[in-house]
């Protein structure tokens, strides 16, 4: 028998490069089994399956390069960038929402009042309506934006305007409603915002009178956005919520519980309001198109050129 040259075992190249594979992936492996175990929901597909509504759009996070060009023309935040970015990926997701809610099929009636809340606070809900809203005027058409959550309300310091009243104030004297309203400073949307309201006396008779103040506006209006407080907050929300053509939940991606948004779907149910669909707000689009399939997210690498930052 020939003697062999060199030693059969061990082979330190294969072995090495056998290893690295292993070792990558081992960590692929974690990466995938680390989002999975994430509480909070990430894809359309699971908030589906938690809500039984269906995901209506996913609005990306801006980047750390949209938050220097924000910064760059005096925006404030994520609402700004409609207006300041009207090509960017952020402005067309709203673009995609708006589409979703007034492209009715035929013999539906395209809703006038639509209301955003979210399950609990610090999901974006109030950012949205006020981009959502914003998104409506752009197209040319006249929209309001009420500022209806009325123990945290935000709207007025987000858009850079100041509240001369509270809501109740201008549910139970409409008179006072013209003096009460602000023009947006980046658009034609006007904004009725309201100073939060610590005495709680005669503050549930006058949300019940809530329908009146739409009745008000609707011939005025061709779109009515209504920005509530979390609907596991307070029961006030369900009391205006009943008054609105379609119901919008925000969820924060990656940090809203399937526990909380189902919980919040339940009260809203059990008090007969059946929600439109759900916006799923803040999506890191580059860390959900590496970990999910089957969503527009998962496509990002390849439509993002489409979109100024």
């Amino acid at each position: 028998a020939q003697v062999p040259g060199r030693p059969d075992s061990p082979k330190p190249t294969q072995d090495l490069a056998q290893g690295l594979l292993a070792g990558l992936a081992l960590a692929a492996g974690l990466i995938v089994l680390l989002e999975s175990l994430q509480r909070g929901l990430r894809t359309p597909q699971a908030v589906e399956d938690w809500t039984g509504a269906p995901c209506l759009v996913s609005v990306p996070k801006l980047t750390l390069r949209e938050v220097k060009n924000l910064a760059a023309t005096g925006g404030q935040g994520p609402a700004d960038y409609v207006a300041v970015k009207p090509l960017s990926l952020y402005a067309e997701a709203l673009r995609q929402l708006r589409a979703d809610l007034i492209l009715a099929p035929d013999g539906e009636k395209v809703p006038q009042v639509i209301l955003f809340s979210s399950a609990v606070a610090g999901e974006g809900k109030s950012t949205t309506a006020l981009a959502f809203a914003r998104t409506l005027a752009m197209s040319g058409a006249k929209t309001i934006l009420i500022e209806a959550d009325i123990r945290r309300p935000t709207i007025a310091n987000i858009a850079s305007i100041e509240a001369k009243t509270n809501l109740v104030e201008v549910i139970n004297h409409h008179d006072r409603l013209e003096a009460a309203l602000c023009r947006d400073l980046l658009t034609d949307l006007d904004i009725l915002p309201t100073q939060a309201i610590n005495d709680r006396t005669g503050v549930d008779q006058a949300l019940e009178r809530f329908s009146g103040l739409l009745d008000t506006l609707r011939p005025h209006y061709q779109f009515i956005v209504v920005d509530t407080a979390p609907v596991l907050a307070v029961a006030e929300t369900q009391t205006m919520a009943r008054q609105a053509d379609a119901v919008i939940l925000v969820v924060r991606w990656g940090a809203t519980t399937g526990d909380a948004i189902r919980i919040a779907v339940h009260e809203l149910q059990s008090a007969r309001i059946n929600p439109r669909g759900v916006a799923l707000n803040s999506v890191d689009f580059k860390a959900q198109s590496k970990y999910t399939r089957g969503d527009s997210a998962s496509y990002y690498n390849s439509y993002s050129k489409y979109y100024s930052a």
